[in-house]
């Protein structure tokens, strides 16, 4: 004969039992969640830093090549930042002075950007080294040919 209450126990311990796996379960997500947001941000930092350096490119073609060293750009992207959130923003600034070499019927630009990207607690810096070629249409008026990035350097902060 059973004794009072034992179905009463074998209920309890298999609630326990639930209850830990389910909490186990959503400590898991949660972790799972942190590290794919922490990844998501990085990415976006990374980009932000990489957009800092091709819209700093864009500002120096767009000024013809007169722009004085240390000149320092920010997020171009009034509504809602980069990626509609507020929260990835660049920094880029002209290392140094740009130097131009003529070659044949061809200016060639050269300069270096140092961009830095964050989002949320994550951040990236690249260093780049770039070239902006101008080419001699026939009539002594350059025009924009072409940019190459020769070298770039990537460091997480």
């Amino acid at each position: 004969m059973k004794k009072k209450g034992s179905a009463l126990l074998s209920v309890v311990i298999i609630m326990m039992i639930t209850f830990i796996m389910a909490s186990f379960m959503v400590e898991v997500s949660i972790k799972n969640n942190r590290i794919a947001m922490d990844r998501l941000n990085k990415t976006k930092a990374y980009y932000s830093a990489e957009t800092g350096i091709y819209d700093f490119i864009d500002y120096i073609n767009k000024n013809n090549c007169n722009v004085a060293s240390g000149t320092i750009i920010t997020n171009l992207y009034s509504n809602g930042g980069l990626y509609g959130d507020n929260l990835a923003v660049y920094k880029a600034n002209l290392m140094s002075s740009i130097t131009r070499n003529d070659v044949g019927n061809s200016k060639i630009y050269n300069f270096s950007i140092y961009s830095n990207g964050s989002c949320s607690s994550q951040g990236y810096v690249i260093v780049a080294s770039v070239s902006i070629v101008y080419t001699d249409n026939e009539t002594g008026i350059y025009n924009y040919s072409s940019y190459s990035i020769n070298s770039k350097k990537v460091y997480r902060t």
